[in-house]
């Protein structure tokens, strides 16, 4: 359970540091050179650090079956996932509810903030100068336009 929480902490930290790091841009001025590079560096961690969260996340979700008939959570076996103890069903059904806002917020939410910051930045994408750099560098720098659909 202790491993969930660190994990909504981090996730959390991220969102409000990616609203921080929008409001800055928008303002523009010297700040937001120093925020375009911590931008950057944050993008990365997020994409090593998402397979990671994305397993542990659906880890959750994990109930075995004993041959007495009653489900346990694989990663904690004092978490009992189905049986004749409706106070300890109510228990699980209430850790339920961290992995599912992680999923829905981080698992699914990450790639689909990052598809439409894309979309967004498509012609600053397409447009930019091979050698500059962007925020995006990370996702794009190993595509050509002539050849979208694969690395070069």
């Amino acid at each position: 359970m202790q491993q969930y929480r660190i994990m909504l902490v981090i996730i959390v930290s991220l969102v409000l540091f990616a609203l921080v790091w929008s409001y800055c841009q928008t303002r523009g001025g010297k700040a937001a050179h120093w925020y375009d590079a911590f931008g950057k560096l944050l993008l990365v961690l997020t994409f090593l650090v998402y397979p990671n969260v994305t397993m542990k996340t659906f880890d959750a979700f994990a109930c075995h079956t004993l041959s007495d008939g009653i489900s346990y959570l694989k990663v904690d076996y004092s978490i009992m996932c189905q049986g004749a103890d409706i106070e300890a069903v109510a228990t699980y059904k209430t850790f339920l509810i961290l992995p599912l806002s992680v999923l829905l917020l981080f698992v699914l939410g990450f790639p689909a903030i990052v598809a439409v910051l894309l979309y967004r930045n498509r012609q600053l994408i397409l447009h930019t100068n091979p050698h500059s750099s962007h925020a995006f560098d990370f996702i794009t720098s190993d595509y050509r336009l002539e050849r979208y659909w694969f690395e070069v």
